[in-house]
């Protein structure tokens, strides 16, 4: 398991993919203490999420969207309502 920690993480996108990608584990450090690691998917696992092709993700978006009912009639009446002026 390959330590690294959170600033390396925030830096350093592209190693830890590679090193995900090669199928290994990263322990995440904090201040030199452990936090957490993170893992690779792994396609036998029970619990993997399965992760929709953009297009049918979409699709179902647009299908949700049509079926559902705007909470405000304008984009002017969200922002009153976030600013508190309602």
């Amino acid at each position: 398991m390959k330590p690294m920690s959170a600033r390396d993480l925030k830096n350093s996108t592209g190693a830890v993919i590679r090193t995900l990608r090669r199928g290994e584990s990263i322990l995440l450090t904090f201040r030199g203490k452990p936090l957490g690691t993170i893992e690779p998917m792994r396609p036998d696992a029970p619990n993997v999420p399965a992760i929709q092709p953009y297009e049918d993700a979409w699709t179902g978006i647009e299908a949700e969207l049509k079926r559902s009912t705007p909470r405000f009639a304008s984009w002017r009446d969200a922002e009153d309502e976030s600013r508190g002026r309602r």
